[in-house]
């Protein structure tokens, strides 16, 4: 009982203060100061917030940190994958920090896992992988700025304040020549494309409470997890009523007051409480 709670008390240190919960960790014998098992713990671990991971793994100005990025990635493989797809299935455990340099790191090692992981079965002539014969990436630079506009073009398409989506013609045009100075083939650009309009690129969603038992979350993290969580039903609602308005729909016309009536009696009470608080400011 003891070792879970210490287990619960470095996650939620983590989630609030990560080189402090990775520190608390390996002080309590949960984790072995080596790269390789903290980012097994990363890679492995329920209930971690998802940014905090990209922090940590950003802190690129740290050496041990760098070094938990690299052992983090390499744990990975995506043989046999398609470029898309092994990107959506990175990303997936956690998010991208904000700043440039940070992602570049993150995005080059990336792109050099999954060169090596391809690349090299191309070249030995393995017989039993479709996905690598036809692997067209010259070197590891091609696949991290295909990863980057990979990421651009879902961002263009599935974001709802993006008003003119980029064309496929645009797409195409925008890739030319990034194949280490030679064209990606056309059709391999338009299957990327369509890919990427069906399956939007996202991160996995945090779990409600970061896996931790309640009596572990302080006021302020109780706050901080309301507030994101109530962007997230906004966002959503967003998303709905946009999809609801870009629909065809047919709308009647009614003017019988009995049509309208019970959806007053639903909505008059909070109305008046939002218009209330408007005329009190």
């Amino acid at each position: 009982k003891k070792r879970k709670h210490e287990l619960l008390q470095g996650k939620r240190l983590f989630n609030s203060k990560p080189k402090r919960g990775i520190a608390y960790l390996i002080e309590v014998g949960h984790l072995q100061e080596t790269p390789e098992d903290v980012a097994a713990f990363l890679l492995h671990s329920e209930g971690l917030d998802l940014t905090q991971i990209g922090r940590y793994l950003g802190e690129i100005s740290d050496p041990f940190c760098k070094s938990v990025l690299y052992a983090y990635v390499d744990l990975q493989r995506f043989e046999n994958m398609e470029i898309y797809t092994a990107l959506r299935r990175f990303l997936l455990g956690f998010r991208l920090p904000g700043e440039g340099q940070q992602i570049d790191v993150i995005m080059e090692k990336f792109a050099e896992r999954y060169y090596n992981d391809n690349s090299k079965k191309t070249k030995e002539g393995s017989d039993d992988s479709d996905a690598n014969s036809d692997f067209i990436f010259a070197n590891a630079d091609a696949v991290y700025i295909f990863a980057y506009h990979m990421i651009m073009l879902a961002t263009d398409l599935h974001h709802p304040s993006v008003k003119k989506k980029l064309t496929k013609q645009e797409w195409i045009k925008n890739n030319r020549g990034l194949n280490d100075s030679k064209d990606f083939p056309k059709q391999f650009l338009l299957k990327i494309y369509d890919t990427i309009l069906v399956n939007p690129l996202k991160t996995r969603d945090d779990p409600p409470s970061g896996g931790l038992s309640e009596e572990l979350l302080t006021p302020k993290q109780r706050q901080i997890l309301f507030l994101k969580e109530t962007k997230s039903i906004v966002q959503r609602s967003q998303e709905v009523i946009q999809e609801k308005i870009n629909d065809k729909s047919t709308f009647f016309k009614s003017s019988n007051i009995e049509h309208v009536k019970p959806m007053f009696s639903m909505c008059w009470c909070p109305m008046l409480a939002a218009f209330s608080m408007n005329l009190e400011l």
